[in-house]
């Protein structure tokens, strides 16, 4: 899961719930008139104060209530008029797939819900009740997704056959709370719960086959449940409310190759120590100040991908923090908009950099002012891509792209441009020197005018070559 959020959670109206206004008085409900103090007002709207009640006149009604097979049934018919067919929903290969992007909605998942796939499954292979078939070679229901609807609670699961049921994904829902009974839950291998109105995840306990879970923009504040799913593999729990990453929880999770914990509220990072297969981090949108070393001695060596951007990092220190290692596998390194000065730590020492495979280093929005404090990115061999736009130094430097590329020569993107022999007036090796300065090393001051000199001739060489 990459940071491009899906659409935002919901997308249709909530049922209204009015059993508790049937007590209003019906004469306030008709009348007109209100007195205020010794003032009588009159013609007053009413509408505004009945809050999803429908006792005014006029007052709009509520959304209609809607079932699967209110949404998706597929229609049965008979050649006997006495042989009446009830409707069933397309279950074929064992696999319930309904979004709610284009059309109606469901809005409850019925009671019955199990019951109608039974049914469904009946319908299409009708060889599941041959006595002489084993289990192994009856269809069920294998997958279920109910993807952007408006379901308010997970009904009608707890009469489903157990041991068929591997993925459920009810995302872009309305859903309280998670309901996992133990009849399908220890087979699950996938749930996906995100974009829901979630408050607890302990209920995740009961799926211990778990590979996948997936609980992103919830309400969820503690991190629970997880202690014992040996098998699961990637966990996403950003855009929650999240404060603490309890050592508890995670220590077992030995198997786990992606960690997500984005837009949360967490100060201290805690419970890594124990995930050597961790491949991909994601901590951004946080409220971290410093990288403690001993968090990331076990899982830098496996590390492919680290995002640390929206934090408030101040320095990358290579003693006592996480510098104090090697990465030998992370190929993007993601510190935007955090507080730093200086990333010439991530350089290390000529012929023995941290990051020897290191393609993508995303630096925006940082406090980065000067040429010597980035001068240290020319060690690592593979960078190919560096954004640091939005620092002191962009505006500072009108050449700045080009400064950039003079002093890691490696590079073939600065920012969202790719470097060109527009960029580089016809090359590094045309003559035209920004600064001065030798490559692999910082530019060093350079006069105002001989900049806009520098600036003029570099507009004339392209326009040339556009001629």
């Amino acid at each position: 899961k990459n940071e491009t959020a899906p659409p935002k959670a919901g997308g249709g109206p909530r049922i209204a719930e009015t059993a508790a206004l049937q007590g209003t008085d019906a004469t306030l409900e008709n009348t007109t008139t209100r007195t205020v103090g010794s003032t009588t007002v009159t013609g007053l709207p009413l509408d505004w104060t009945q809050m999803g009640g429908n006792t005014a006149e006029g007052a709009q009604e509520d959304p209609p209530i809607r079932y699967p097979l209110d949404v998706a049934a597929v229609a049965l018919t008979s050649d006997s008029d006495d042989d009446k067919l009830e409707n069933i929903l397309d279950v074929r290969d064992g696999e319930l797939v309904l979004v709610g992007t284009h059309g109606q909605k469901i809005t409850h998942m019925g009671p019955d819900f199990a019951t109608i796939l039974r049914r469904s499954l009946q319908h299409y292979y009708p060889n599941n009740n041959n006595s002489d078939n084993d289990e192994e070679s009856k269809i069920q229901m294998k997958k279920i997704i109910l993807r952007s609807h408006v379901i308010h609670t997970m009904q009608g699961l707890e009469d489903l056959p157990g041991g068929s049921l591997e993925l459920l994904e009810l995302y872009d829902n309305q859903v309280q709370a998670l309901v996992l009974t133990p009849n399908f839950a220890p087979s699950l291998q996938v749930l996906d719960m995100s974009y829901n109105s979630i408050r607890e995840m302990d209920p995740v306990a009961t799926c211990p086959n778990l590979r996948e879970l997936y609980l992103a923009n919830n309400k969820i504040k503690v991190i629970s449940g997880l202690s014992g799913l040996k098998q699961l593999q990637k966990l996403d729990l950003g855009a929650n409310r999240i404060r603490v990453m309890p050592p508890e929880e995670l220590a077992g999770l030995t198997q786990l190759k992606e960690l997500w914990l984005g837009k949360n509220k967490i100060e201290t990072m805690a419970g890594l120590q124990t995930l050597t297969q961790l491949r991909r981090l994601d901590l951004q949108s946080n409220r971290l100040t410093e990288l403690p070393g001993a968090e990331f001695a076990v899982i830098a060596p496996n590390l492919e991908e680290l995002y640390l951007a929206h934090n408030g990092l101040t320095e990358t220190p290579a003693k006592g923090g996480w510098l104090e290692h090697d990465y030998p596998e992370l190929i993007q390194l993601d510190l935007s908009r955090n507080q730093l000065t200086s990333v010439n730590d991530l350089g290390g020492e000529t012929g023995a950099t941290k990051f020897p495979v290191l393609e993508e280093l995303w630096m925006s929005g940082n406090a980065i002012a000067e040429w010597s404090q980035v001068q240290g990115l020319a060690q690592i061999p593979a960078l190919e891509t560096v954004y640091l736009e939005y620092n002191p130094i962009q505006s500072s430097d009108p050449l700045y792209r080009k400064s950039l590329a003079q002093l890691i020569p490696q590079l073939k993107q600065i920012d969202a441009t790719m470097i060109s022999s527009n960029m580089l007036g016809g090359g590094l090796g045309s003559g035209l020197v920004i600064g001065g300065g030798a490559l692999g090393g910082a530019p060093p001051p350079v006069p105002e005018q001989e900049r806009m000199r520098q600036y003029q001739e570099m507009a004339l060489q392209r326009a040339r070559q556009e001629q």
